[in-house]
Protein backbone atom coordinates (compact mmCIF):
# COMPACT_ATOMS: atom_id res chain seq x y z
CA UNK A 1 0.00 0.00 0.00
CA UNK A 2 2.86 2.44 0.46
CA UNK A 3 4.22 4.67 -2.13
CA UNK A 4 0.89 3.05 -4.56
CA UNK A 5 -1.83 5.47 -5.91
CA UNK A 6 -5.13 4.00 -4.44
CA UNK A 7 -7.09 7.07 -5.82
CA UNK A 8 -6.38 10.23 -7.47
CA UNK A 9 -8.49 13.06 -9.02
CA UNK A 10 -7.06 16.17 -8.93
CA UNK A 11 -4.05 17.86 -7.35
CA UNK A 12 -4.41 19.92 -4.15
CA UNK A 13 -4.23 23.76 -3.42
CA UNK A 14 -3.55 24.88 0.22
CA UNK A 15 -3.65 28.37 1.34
CA UNK A 16 -1.48 29.81 3.94
CA UNK A 17 -2.19 33.97 4.73
CA UNK A 18 -2.78 35.42 1.30
CA UNK A 19 -0.92 32.71 -0.60
CA UNK A 20 -1.95 29.64 -2.48
CA UNK A 21 0.20 26.21 -3.42
CA UNK A 22 -0.42 23.49 -5.79
CA UNK A 23 0.40 20.30 -4.47
CA UNK A 24 0.46 17.32 -6.75
CA UNK A 25 -0.13 13.62 -5.29
CA UNK A 26 3.70 12.81 -4.89
CA UNK A 27 4.82 15.94 -3.69
CA UNK A 28 5.34 16.76 0.04
CA UNK A 29 3.60 19.47 1.78
CA UNK A 30 3.45 19.53 5.66
CA UNK A 31 0.56 17.86 7.35
CA UNK A 32 -0.47 19.87 9.97
CA UNK A 33 -1.55 22.60 7.27
CA UNK A 34 -3.67 24.64 9.96
CA UNK A 35 -0.60 25.18 11.91
CA UNK A 36 2.24 25.09 9.22
CA UNK A 37 2.28 29.76 10.02
CA UNK A 38 3.34 29.26 12.44
CA UNK A 39 6.79 27.01 11.84
CA UNK A 40 7.54 29.41 8.79
CA UNK A 41 6.59 32.87 11.13
CA UNK A 42 9.60 30.77 13.33
CA UNK A 43 11.65 30.70 10.49
CA UNK A 44 11.40 34.41 9.18
CA UNK A 45 12.18 34.94 13.54
CA UNK A 46 15.10 32.90 13.54
CA UNK A 47 16.31 34.44 10.30
CA UNK A 48 16.24 37.98 10.84
CA UNK A 49 16.21 37.85 7.22
CA UNK A 50 17.80 41.69 5.23
CA UNK A 51 16.27 42.75 2.00
CA UNK A 52 20.20 41.92 0.84
CA UNK A 53 19.99 38.23 1.70
CA UNK A 54 20.51 35.69 -0.74
CA UNK A 55 18.67 32.23 0.44
CA UNK A 56 19.29 28.81 -0.67
CA UNK A 57 16.54 26.60 0.31
CA UNK A 58 17.33 22.78 0.22
CA UNK A 59 14.52 19.81 -0.48
CA UNK A 60 12.54 22.48 -0.91
CA UNK A 61 9.29 20.63 -2.12
CA UNK A 62 6.93 22.26 -3.64
CA UNK A 63 8.29 25.80 -2.85
CA UNK A 64 6.02 26.96 0.12
CA UNK A 65 9.06 28.33 2.47
CA UNK A 66 10.48 30.23 -0.13
CA UNK A 67 7.63 31.78 -1.56
CA UNK A 68 6.71 32.63 2.41
CA UNK A 69 9.64 33.99 3.03
CA UNK A 70 10.04 36.06 -0.57
CA UNK A 71 8.82 39.36 0.45
CA UNK A 72 11.95 39.52 3.45
CA UNK A 73 14.90 39.08 1.15
CA UNK A 74 16.85 39.64 -2.03
CA UNK A 75 16.44 36.05 -3.70
CA UNK A 76 15.37 32.75 -3.32
CA UNK A 77 17.00 29.36 -4.76
CA UNK A 78 15.51 26.18 -4.25
CA UNK A 79 16.63 22.64 -4.67
CA UNK A 80 13.91 19.82 -4.89
CA UNK A 81 14.73 16.03 -6.22
CA UNK A 82 10.87 15.30 -6.92
CA UNK A 83 10.49 16.42 -10.35
CA UNK A 84 6.54 17.36 -9.60
CA UNK A 85 7.51 19.21 -6.78
CA UNK A 86 9.53 21.34 -8.56
CA UNK A 87 6.70 21.68 -11.64
CA UNK A 88 4.43 22.84 -8.50
CA UNK A 89 6.89 25.22 -6.98
CA UNK A 90 7.20 26.72 -10.54
CA UNK A 91 3.21 27.21 -10.25
CA UNK A 92 3.17 28.39 -7.26
CA UNK A 93 5.81 30.96 -8.08
CA UNK A 94 3.43 32.04 -11.21
CA UNK A 95 0.05 32.31 -9.39
CA UNK A 96 1.76 34.12 -6.05
CA UNK A 97 3.19 36.34 -8.37
CA UNK A 98 6.65 36.06 -6.85
CA UNK A 99 9.88 37.25 -8.73
CA UNK A 100 12.75 36.66 -6.72
CA UNK A 101 12.42 32.98 -6.42
CA UNK A 102 13.31 30.17 -8.55
CA UNK A 103 13.30 26.21 -8.24
CA UNK A 104 15.79 23.98 -9.41
CA UNK A 105 15.22 20.16 -9.67
CA UNK A 106 18.37 18.40 -8.53
CA UNK A 107 19.40 15.92 -5.75
CA UNK A 108 20.77 17.62 -2.62
CA UNK A 109 22.56 14.40 -2.21
CA UNK A 110 25.10 15.50 -5.15
CA UNK A 111 25.44 19.00 -4.31
CA UNK A 112 28.35 21.21 -4.79
CA UNK A 113 30.18 24.28 -2.92
CA UNK A 114 28.78 26.28 -6.12
CA UNK A 115 25.17 25.06 -5.83
CA UNK A 116 25.09 27.10 -2.44
CA UNK A 117 26.27 30.24 -2.59
CA UNK A 118 24.61 32.70 -1.02
CA UNK A 119 24.01 34.12 2.71
CA UNK A 120 21.35 32.02 4.16
CA UNK A 121 20.98 28.04 3.76
CA UNK A 122 17.43 26.83 4.98
CA UNK A 123 17.79 23.04 4.94
CA UNK A 124 14.45 21.02 5.60
CA UNK A 125 15.11 17.40 5.17
CA UNK A 126 13.11 13.86 5.17
CA UNK A 127 13.47 12.19 8.38
CA UNK A 128 16.58 10.17 7.23
CA UNK A 129 18.11 14.23 7.48
CA UNK A 130 21.28 15.00 5.34
CA UNK A 131 23.66 12.55 3.79
CA UNK A 132 27.53 12.75 4.87
CA UNK A 133 28.45 14.17 1.33
CA UNK A 134 26.11 17.11 1.62
CA UNK A 135 26.58 18.04 5.66
CA UNK A 136 30.57 17.86 4.57
CA UNK A 137 30.40 20.45 1.74
CA UNK A 138 27.43 22.49 4.00
CA UNK A 139 29.82 22.67 7.25
CA UNK A 140 32.39 23.60 4.47
CA UNK A 141 30.60 26.30 2.44
CA UNK A 142 31.14 29.22 4.86
CA UNK A 143 27.98 30.83 4.15
CA UNK A 144 26.66 32.52 7.27
CA UNK A 145 23.62 31.03 8.37
CA UNK A 146 21.94 27.81 8.29
CA UNK A 147 18.22 27.32 9.41
CA UNK A 148 17.95 23.69 10.17
CA UNK A 149 14.20 22.63 9.85
CA UNK A 150 14.08 18.74 11.37
CA UNK A 151 10.98 16.57 12.10
CA UNK A 152 13.29 14.01 13.87
CA UNK A 153 15.17 14.81 16.63
CA UNK A 154 17.88 11.84 16.33
CA UNK A 155 19.09 12.73 12.67
CA UNK A 156 18.97 16.31 13.85
CA UNK A 157 21.49 15.80 16.72
CA UNK A 158 23.63 13.40 14.48
CA UNK A 159 23.94 16.11 11.54
CA UNK A 160 24.39 18.90 13.98
CA UNK A 161 27.79 17.07 15.15
CA UNK A 162 29.04 17.02 11.62
CA UNK A 163 28.57 20.78 11.20
CA UNK A 164 31.04 21.67 13.21
CA UNK A 165 31.96 25.24 11.37
CA UNK A 166 29.04 26.70 13.20
CA UNK A 167 27.74 27.47 16.53
CA UNK A 168 24.19 26.59 17.68
CA UNK A 169 22.69 30.18 18.20
CA UNK A 170 18.82 29.33 18.38
CA UNK A 171 16.45 26.05 18.86
CA UNK A 172 13.00 26.46 19.05
CA UNK A 173 10.49 23.78 18.60
CA UNK A 174 6.89 24.19 16.62
CA UNK A 175 4.41 21.35 17.61
CA UNK A 176 2.82 20.58 14.30
CA UNK A 177 1.86 17.03 15.69
CA UNK A 178 -0.29 17.52 18.41
CA UNK A 179 -1.20 14.92 21.04
CA UNK A 180 2.29 13.00 19.71
CA UNK A 181 5.42 12.79 20.76
CA UNK A 182 6.95 14.64 17.52
CA UNK A 183 7.71 17.79 16.75
CA UNK A 184 9.52 20.12 14.51
CA UNK A 185 12.75 21.78 15.71
CA UNK A 186 14.02 24.66 14.13
CA UNK A 187 17.94 25.58 14.66
CA UNK A 188 19.63 28.19 14.25
CA UNK A 189 23.20 28.01 12.95
CA UNK A 190 25.70 30.92 12.65
CA UNK A 191 29.43 30.63 11.10
CA UNK A 192 32.24 30.67 13.76
CA UNK A 193 34.55 33.04 13.37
Amino acid sequence: MNNRNVYFKEDGYIRLNDLKFRISHDSFFQINTSNITALYDEIIKVGNFTKSDRVIDLYSGVGSIGIYIAKYVKKVTGIEIVKNAVIDAEYNIEINRIDNVSYVCGDVAKINDKDIIGDILIVDPPRIGMDKRSTRIINDSGIKKIIYVSCNPMTLVRDLKDLTNYNISNISVVDMFPETHHVESVVLLTLKK
